[in-house]
């Protein structure tokens, strides 16, 4: 993974809606991406230049070639996970999201075109990007280099992209400089990215640890962003990896056990019967982790 940028180093406004980039992200997929979904205001656009695979929104799974466009936006559980023989590479830019204050609380008025690009975003997949893929190679190259005025560049190249994006979801059937998040903001993107990447040890100690708050606090966010305990969470994270990997014939239970941090094949298979009412080897066995 090559984190091209990353807390929110770029900011920029477009129509009424203030936009932040959490992370710009290239990568060379030999991995799997377990289920998961981010906060609210938290959207992600995904671009696959080269390879294949495949990605699940929702309930819904679609393979993934080179050229293809989705997004992702909050609360929308996806999963994404490679071909073996040809790993797919993707530009990711994950954004937040905010609306300006720009009219009366009791004034309503029609979302504007980018407004309705983000209603639509968890059904918005293009099987090719057009016009949005070369921008978004600039938009990496531009940050990568960083030539002067790249900032200015790249938030003009950020617009450029909502827009085009913008304009191919119409036509389907049917500010400038730094900003940082503030702890409260920045708390759900480093419980987001803690459950999802680092399930196989994740305690509690530390997530606190990362958050300046202390597990009792760290459990009430928890509860309150989630609505789930941090054991809930963890547990949720492990068993989602866990049906990824078992649809890779090629890893044996006893990898796979060790792979999300249990002592034990025993504690695994315990954990995986009464999580999803089957055992390991039995959803193998099944076919169901092949459709995956």
């Amino acid at each position: 993974m090559q984190i091209i940028c990353n807390k929110g180093s770029l900011f920029f406004s477009a129509e009424d809606l203030a936009f932040t980039v959490v992370h710009l992200v290239y990568e060379e997929f030999h991995r799997s991406i377990p289920s998961h979904s981010h906060g609210a205001g938290s959207y992600e656009i995904h671009y696959i230049s080269q390879g294949a695979g495949f990605a699940q929104v929702e309930e819904k799974v679609r393979p993934l070639r080179a050229g293809c466009l989705y997004i992702t936006g909050p609360h929308i559980q996806h999963a994404q996970w490679p071909e073996p023989a040809d790993p797919m590479c993707e530009y990711c830019i994950y954004l937040k999201v905010r609306r300006q204050k720009t009219r009366a609380p009791s004034q309503e008025a029609p979302a504007s075109l980018i407004g309705r690009l983000l209603e639509q975003a968890p059904s918005l997949f293009l099987e090719n990007a057009g016009e949005a893929g070369p921008i978004i190679r600039r938009l990496f190259q531009e940050i990568q280099e960083e030539q002067p005025g790249c900032e200015i560049y790249a938030e003009s190249l950020l617009k450029q992209l909502l827009v085009t994006l913008a304009r191919n979801g119409e036509s389907q059937p049917a500010g400038q400089g730094r900003a940082f998040f503030s702890p409260a903001e920045e708390a759900p993107i480093i419980m987001e990215e803690y459950f999802l990447y680092e399930y196989h040890r994740a305690t509690l100690q530390e997530l606190s640890a990362r958050l300046s708050l202390s597990p009792r606090q760290t459990e009430r966010l928890i509860k309150r962003h989630y609505g789930k305990t941090f054991q809930q969470k963890k547990l949720e994270g492990r068993m989602e990896a866990a049906l990824l990997l078992l649809s890779d014939s090629q890893k044996s239970i006893t990898e796979i056990s060790e792979e999300l941090g249990y002592s034990s094949i025993e504690h695994f298979s315990g954990a995986f019967r009464r999580y999803f009412q089957v055992s390991p080897g039995q959803y193998r066995r099944s076919g169901l982790a092949q459709r995956r």
